[in-house]
């Protein structure tokens, strides 16, 4: 389910999503890793498919670091590589909206924030 790869791991872990987007974007010289959640992974994979249009993962794993950073809550989903962040590159309100509704057949969790421009998408892991 999990699996810990270098930050800077080059490629893509499916056809529609890099690597690089599932990095911590904090640029601490001891971030060393990202780790992937493959469900998460898998969810994001089935959504992307349905929505039809590129999607913009605006945070997915964080180091503990940049969690607390960024005011991420103790025991974020993000730190445990099972989160992601999106947003639809076409920032019309219909665009949102239908990303919003896909996400929810895909991902435990789903969180939109509108004024903010992206939704919270998590899997909740064996423990659900």
């Amino acid at each position: 389910m999990w699996e810990v790869v270098k930050k800077n791991r080059p490629g893509k872990v499916s056809m529609n999503l890099k690597y690089s987007e599932l990095a911590c974007k904090c640029g601490y010289s001891n971030c060393h890793f990202t780790l992937l959640y493959y469900p998460s992974i898998d969810a994001f994979n089935y959504t992307r498919n349905d929505f039809g249009e590129p999607i913009i993962m605006t945070s997915a794993f964080r180091c503990q670091s940049h969690n607390t950073d960024v005011g991420g809550v103790d025991e974020s989903y993000h730190t445990k590589g099972m989160a992601h962040d999106l947003m639809p590159v076409n920032r019309e309100d219909d665009a949102f909206d239908r990303l919003h509704e896909i996400a929810q057949r895909y991902y435990d969790v789903v969180i939109p924030y509108h004024s903010k421009g992206f939704i919270h998408c998590h899997k909740l892991g064996v423990e659900k």
